[in-house]
């Protein structure tokens, strides 16, 4: 974006736009991957996929071209704005942790990998020259996303669809799970609501269309109604003309959801009113996991169990399972809630700086986003993608999945509106 690139010397108009396409094309090559991963149609979720060795080599390769476009192309105090005290405090906190997992040489690896995945992100916002080729890349990469997941709904129903389970006929696209792909669509549906508003209108209409289709054929409860809610969320500085109020109004609903999900676990009141409300209501099983989680937490409060190192079989068998739980939570692949994880990983005081890095710091950047049609359109998107997948995060675990397509757009949100509340675009 146009702040965000070096000042191009004096040179042919062909070799200008020569540039322009290669850094389109390679911003539309990382949002891409990011978007579709590495191992679509995965049809079984065992937890974080990094390990994989394709995955490793494939976000790899994608974090050096991000870093060679860095070197060549970004502005170096642009450069200096990505190296933020708390990322590299919280990566250094992860890093530390592994040396109390029973595997730390495993354990770092993760923590690289999940880095990678942070940096190849960043790529994907310096790389494109300005708004416009933004903008080719982010509709590019989720027609591609939305032709490959529509393909396998119609082409290849036991690839796109869930088949022979208890989600059987619900669509789940590329992605491994419908959840997962109602989330995702989610953001796409923003991406269309966005380009729309720059004037894209047939792209934007288009995505937004199919988008809100697939969101609805996933049987994902939670992300067609977070969708609306979010988008009037972010909307009403335009309504109200008061910019404070989407930052405003997410913390509430952050704070609400929090209050009203894991919180039932911690706060009588609060399971009280949710089973007066809804009563059996269990969060599909949620409860249970919470609460082993929140106990095995006990022990560990301030410094956790390691980068993911919790929902290991080598840890889970040193835990209890109460008497009274109708299943066992220890044959779950994470917490099915994505803070809780992240305390789990590198205890409560690392939570809260993973907090200011995901929620903290980004709505500070909103309210710093200066004028200009480019910027603040650009930042309302980014908005609303983070705060309905910082929602999501308390029914889902993703935040620092290295190979996991929420987290990549996640660190892109947070990432991008750091730039923007720092950088003006164009």
């Amino acid at each position: 974006m146009s702040e965000l690139a070096v000042p191009a010397a004096p040179r042919s108009q062909a070799s200008v736009e020569a540039v322009y396409a290669l850094r389109t094309l390679l911003a539309t090559l990382i949002l891409t991957v990011g978007f579709v991963s590495l191992t679509p149609f995965a049809s079984i979720y065992t937890g974080d996929t990094g390990g994989n060795v394709f995955n490793q080599l494939g976000y790899g390769l994608l974090a050096v071209v991000a870093l060679v476009g860095h070197l060549v192309f970004t502005e170096r105090r642009v450069v200096r704005s990505l190296l933020r005290p708390s990322w590299v405090l919280l990566v250094a906190w992860f890093a530390f942790s592994a040396f109390q997992t029973a595997d730390p040489p495993d354990t770092l690896r993760g923590v690289v990998f999940a880095t990678i995945s942070m940096i190849a992100a960043t790529g994907a916002l310096c790389l494109p020259p300005d708004g416009r080729s933004l903008r080719i890349a982010l509709g590019v990469s989720v027609l591609v996303v939305l032709g490959l997941s529509y393909l396998g709904v119609v082409v290849w129903p036991s690839l796109g669809r869930h088949v022979g389970d208890v989600h059987d006929g619900l669509w789940r696209g590329v992605y491994s799970h419908k959840n997962v792909a109602g989330a995702a669509m989610a953001v796409y549906f923003f991406a269309g609501i966005y380009l729309f508003r720059m004037g894209n209108h047939a792209i934007g209409a288009l995505i937004a269309v199919l988008s809100a289709l697939f969101i609805l054929r996933t049987g994902s409860k939670t992300s067609l109604g977070l969708t609306g809610i979010v988008f009037a969320i972010v909307m009403s500085a335009h309504v109200l003309r008061l910019r404070a109020a989407p930052v405003l109004l997410s913390l509430a609903a952050l704070l609400g959801g929090a209050a009203f999900t894991v919180g039932t676990v911690i706060f009588p009141w609060s399971h009280d009113m949710v089973q007066m409300v809804a009563p059996g209501t269990s969060f599909t099983g949620r409860l249970e996991l919470w609460r082993f989680a929140l106990d095995a937490l006990a022990s560990h409060g301030w410094t956790g169990y390691g980068f993911g190192a919790f929902w290991t079989p080598v840890n889970l068998v040193q835990h209890e399972v109460p008497m009274e739980f109708a299943w066992d939570p220890r044959g779950a692949v994470n917490a099915h809630q994505g803070y809780l994880d992240l305390a789990l990983s590198i205890g409560w005081p690392g939570l809260v700086l993973g907090l200011w890095v995901l929620v903290g710091a980004p709505m500070r950047s909103y309210l710093g986003v200066g004028p200009g049609r480019e910027s603040t359109r650009l930042a309302d998107f980014f908005l609303m993608s983070l705060l309905f997948l910082l929602l999501n995060a308390l029914l889902e675990s993703f935040f620092f999945e290295r190979a996991n397509t929420l987290w990549v757009m996640t660190f892109f949100c947070v990432a991008g509106l750091n730039l923007l509340g720092r950088f003006r675009a164009e």
